[in-house]
């Protein structure tokens, strides 16, 4: 017989909050960006793909294309202050990031955000000086312009 396994059918869910919602290395790069970014830019965390981006045509798979911009985020989500107005996605490519998965959820993005017009600037680890990290901000905007 298949083994017995206590899965507990029918209770109510249970949740509990995290201590943050970054991990540490994110929150090392989310500290280094809000230094880098002064009052320029607004620094956003884990934000959706589908609250910034939106599908502009009616293709016949709508709903999956749909799907996959709710279902995914980015790490860091560059700003204009007063607006909103989304200017780079930036994202942190540790080593999760050599997953064939990862790998594919990446490749994705990109092609995303060149077909929406939007840079992104990937990352290979956190720790970046704020001058050094601000001057790759720039870099990427200027290249888009």
């Amino acid at each position: 017989p298949p083994p017995q396994m206590d899965i507990h059918a029918g209770e109510q869910a249970q949740f509990g909050r995290k201590a943050s919602i970054v991990t540490q290395p994110e929150g090392r790069l989310y500290r280094s960006l809000l230094l880098a970014s002064g009052s320029d830019y607004q620094v956003m965390c884990k934000v959706r793909l589908g609250d910034f981006l939106w599908l502009v045509n009616e293709p016949p798979d709508r709903k999956q294309h749909n799907s996959r911009l709710f279902c995914r985020h980015v790490d860091f989500l560059l700003c204009e202050p007063l607006t909103l107005k989304p200017l780079l996605a930036i994202e942190l490519d540790d080593y999760s990031h050599r997953k064939p998965y990862a790998i594919e959820a990446d490749r994705y993005k990109n092609e995303l955000f060149a077909s929406a017009g939007l840079p992104i600037l990937r990352l290979n680890h956190p720790n970046f000086p704020p001058r050094q990290l601000r001057a790759k901000i720039e870099e990427q905007l200027e290249t888009r312009n």
